[in-house]
């Protein structure tokens, strides 16, 4: 393991402690904690995420000094921040409600070929085609499956003799908002690759068969799920 992931560990461990606890302030400060520690494994996308997250609570709270250490992996400070308030107060509401922690792209083979879709990091170059595909990378896919993507990576962790902080670093939603079809992909050792089609009725049961399926003996594989069976097949 990479030290880096090992301080990703650390921090993940840090914020579900805190939840625990139902430690809010705790919460605040572990969540600025796993961001900057993301940010500085070049996860930046989920770095971010994870920040604004904790920008958000400690606003709730009126924790001024959590606040300002949120903002500091984003690249702000809480003197910026209260400066463009004092200049406009639609600012600061804008900015807490706002962060980029997706890109966007013309195909999901686009996508799954980009330097976002492999690590994470932003890219650099301004694309001028018809955008539709909208990819979130680990961390951030919670943002759209909620704590299902959380249940799930622990169990893939489980199976892979990682951390949950680790395997949730390995997937992929990449959602086509022209046919409004979502591929969760689950990047697997040695290049592999298995890919979930979620159904636009996204069960519990579906959710549940997910969990308990060993993505890890399909790498290469097209899954869709069956409501008339209660299983997920391969297609591909």
């Amino acid at each position: 393991m990479a030290p880096q992931d090992s301080v990703i560990d650390d921090a993940a461990q840090a914020v579900a402690d805190a939840r625990t606890r139902s430690d809010r302030a705790g919460e605040a400060r572990a969540l600025s904690g796993l961001g900057q520690a993301l940010v500085n494994a070049h996860r930046v996308a989920e770095g971010h995420y994870i920040c604004w997250q904790a920008v958000q609570l400690a606003e709730e709270l009126g924790d001024r000094e959590a606040q300002g250490q949120a903002l500091t992996p984003l690249g702000l400070s809480l003197e910026e921040l209260d400066d463009w308030t004092s200049r406009d107060g639609s600012w600061r509401e804008f900015l807490l409600g706002s962060s980029v922690e997706t890109e966007w792209f013309a195909s999901r083979t686009g996508a799954r070929s980009d330097e976002f879709y492999a690590s994470g990091s932003y890219r650099s170059a301004y694309r001028t085609t018809e955008l539709f595909v909208e990819l979130a990378v680990g961390f951030v896919v919670v943002k759209f499956l909620g704590p299902f993507a959380e249940a799930f990576a622990k169990k893939l962790g489980e199976r892979l003799g990682e951390s949950a902080a680790r395997a949730i670093g390995r997937l992929r939603l990449l959602w086509n908002h022209a046919d409004d079809r979502r591929d969760l992909d689950v990047v697997l050792p040695e290049g592999a690759r298995a890919t979930l089609v979620l159904p636009h009725e996204f069960t519990d049961a579906a959710r549940l068969a997910v969990i308990e399926l060993d993505v890890t003996r399909v790498g290469g594989a097209e899954l869709h799920w069956d409501p008339d069976t209660g299983q997920w097949r391969c297609v591909s």
